[in-house]
């Protein structure tokens, strides 16, 4: 690969001498959207308008969390919830809430069935890599990744 001002940061990574290049690209990654989303974007109503409709997973919600913006992270989630609560259709009978219950069953049912439908139908000719993450008692600034096992089907 030859040295360019946009290979800048895949140098700088495979250039430091612990923890995994990629992992290390991520992590860079990861952190200037966490600022960029906790900056600016935060009060662009398109942005908003978004993750109303999606929400966070837990751990880019608790990276938010610590992404130094609490004031922004709050109206985010003041939103959301405004706009979960909002779509929560009210009950007054045990016919409705069945209804909604059964409404809400088929839409988990459905997200369940998404992520599924991401697993291969097989695992041949695949390799299963299984990884750990450690960080010091406090936590780590970068986590320490370590390969536990190498399967390889088929």
């Amino acid at each position: 690969m030859q040295y360019h001002i946009q290979t800048t940061p895949v140098w700088d990574a495979f250039r430091k001498k612990d923890g995994c290049p990629i992992c290390l690209l991520y992590e860079r990654i990861e952190n200037r959207l966490v600022k960029q989303y906790l900056g600016e974007a935060v009060m662009e109503p398109d942005y908003r308008i978004k993750v109303n409709k999606r929400g966070f997973c837990t751990r880019h919600l608790l990276k938010l969390y610590d992404g130094g913006n609490k004031l922004g992270l709050a109206l985010q989630l003041n939103t959301r919830t405004e706009n979960v609560i909002e779509n929560i259709p009210s009950v007054s009978n045990a016919k409705q809430a069945k209804k909604l219950a059964e409404k809400l069953e088929a839409e988990a049912a459905a997200m369940l069935k998404e992520k599924q439908d991401a697993y291969p139908d097989s695992f041949d000719g695949k390799t299963i890599i299984i990884e750990c993450a450690r960080g010091g008692p406090d936590g780590a600034s970068r986590k320490i990744y370590k390969t536990l096992r190498l399967q390889q089907f088929g």
